[in-house]
């Protein structure tokens, strides 16, 4: 039983608790924390922040992008092995106007956990922050035109963002190319990669996306062209609602009810009938060895039947996993964002450090320092090395010596320069990371704070251009 929004008596459940198919409905144990209404107040936006979320394909580039713009090591992988294994947040300064927030996704053909879970993760981030009253500019969706032709999990990623957009958002969607450089470095690669743009604009793929209005764009790996996507949708009016949010908060939809999920699941259930009809087969073929007393064949044949069997069940259980609401989702995500805040805030507690600030300047001004004197004392080395060609016989050796003093300096200016470039890189470093877990923790804080049924009208609005 789902709590209805129209009931008085629903509207303090904070989440619903769903253990089981079935299971009884109760309140959930209130957090250490502020309210809903004062956490929502309390978060670190600035007036003008704006969430934009990334999409695509295992080695698309998401974290690739994300880098160039936050200066992050988010984890850029070489291979098809995800390194995006669940939503992440990171934030940039856009022009000094706008705090950027990017919400990094895990593709649908992630090497390590099934579709469902993924959906299941995505699906609970974009409700759940719309639900908060936290809304997207858009979407970015990054595709690599190094593939020579769309794969099936590539069709897979990008029918599953048509339709946790919808059609009506379709004009919040960047659709990016990336890996032009791999092209490039190709005699005609470019040519190659713009036919295969060309080709996206099919119908069966991108065509119908573009004529609704998303831009489509070339991505070469530079900071200026991620700036250049990004815009595309910072500097459109107003915000984006999804399919996957209207369907899960407004018509508290269930998620194999969205179109998001009615399609996995169709995905799900004809990958199943294809292991039955194996399955079917296979004991055809062991009835047969029986019948020849072939052992060695019967053996063979029950294993690959087990194997089918086992994989029948595990596309039953992901199948099982698309049948659950939003509050029901939150419910089981409590106990793992309630483990992640209290992991996040110790991290940060255990990189406090009230200094680091006032040391991160000072070895700032220390390496400029450091840099002037070693340019001077290289111009003056230069100098002096010309005027040695220039003077009488008899000056040379005292001037060798100078020159010699003058190079054992650089050489320990240089030193220097290294150490505290060293320091100033750690420090840098250490504060990049201390923003992110603040970004994680402030997200994680909000779903976990979030109510489901919190959507409606209650004269409380967001500041900021992307937060209602």
């Amino acid at each position: 039983m789902t709590a209805n929004p129209s009931h008085p008596e629903d509207q303090d459940v904070l989440m619903t608790t769903a253990e089981d198919e079935g299971a009884a409905e109760s309140k959930a144990e209130p957090m250490a924390l502020e309210s809903n209404e004062q956490f929502r107040d309390s978060l670190d936006f600035s007036e003008d922040a704006v969430v934009i979320a990334l999409m695509g394909g295992t080695g698309a580039g998401k974290s690739t992008f994300i880098s160039l713009l936050t200066d992050e090591d988010v984890g850029i992988g070489h291979n098809l092995q995800s390194c995006t294994t669940e939503v992440g947040v990171y934030d940039f300064n856009y022009k000094n106007r706008h705090t950027v927030y990017l919400l990094d996704t895990p593709g649908f053909d992630d090497t390590n956990r099934p579709d469902s879970e993924i959906l299941q993760e995505i699906a609970f981030y974009l409700a759940g922050l719309y639900a908060q009253k936290v809304t997207l500019a858009g979407i970015i969706y990054l595709h690599r035109i190094t593939d020579t032709r769309v794969s099936g999990s590539s069709l897979k990623n990008l029918r599953i963002l048509q339709n946790l957009c919808g059609a009506d958002a379709f004009d919040r969607v960047v659709l990016a190319t990336t890996m032009w450089s791999t092209l490039d470095s190709m005699e005609g690669g470019h040519e190659i990669g713009l036919q295969r743009c060309e080709e996206l604009r099919h119908p069966e793929f991108w065509g119908e996306m573009v004529q609704k209005k998303s831009v489509m764009k070339e991505h070469d790996g530079s900071v200026a062209s991620a700036l250049s996507i990004i815009s595309e949708l910072i500097d459109k009016e107003g915000d984006v609602v999804l399919n996957i949010q209207r369907q899960m908060v407004d018509q508290n939809l269930s998620l194999d009810e969205t179109d998001a999920g009615r399609y996995l699941q169709k995905d799900l259930i004809e990958a199943r009938e294809k292991y039955e009809q194996e399955i079917a087969e296979l004991k055809k073929n062991i009835e047969q060895a029986i019948a020849e007393q072939d052992a060695e064949a019967i053996d063979i044949f029950q294993q690959e039947k087990e194997a089918a069997e086992s994989k029948v069940e595990t596309l039953q259980n992901n199948n099982n996993q698309l049948k659950v609401s939003l509050s029901q989702i939150a419910t089981r995500e409590q106990t793992n964002f309630r483990s992640r805040v209290s992991g996040l805030e110790d991290s940060l507690a255990a990189t406090s450090d009230p200094a680091a600030e006032h040391r991160l300047k000072a070895l700032e001004a220390q390496l400029l320092q450091v840099e002037r004197e070693l340019q001077e004392s290289k111009a003056k080395n230069e100098q002096d090395i010309s005027l040695q060609r220039m003077i009488h016989e008899e000056q040379v050796i005292a001037n060798t010596q100078h020159v010699a003093n003058l190079q054992e300096t650089i050489a320990s200016l240089q030193k220097s320069h290294r150490v505290i470039k060293e320091q100033y890189a750690q420090e840098s470093r250490t504060k990049r990371q201390r923003k992110s877990l603040t970004n994680m923790l402030i997200f994680d804080k909000l779903l976990l704070l979030f109510n489901p049924f919190s959507r409606q009208e209650d004269g409380h609005h967001r500041r900021g251009r992307h937060f209602r």
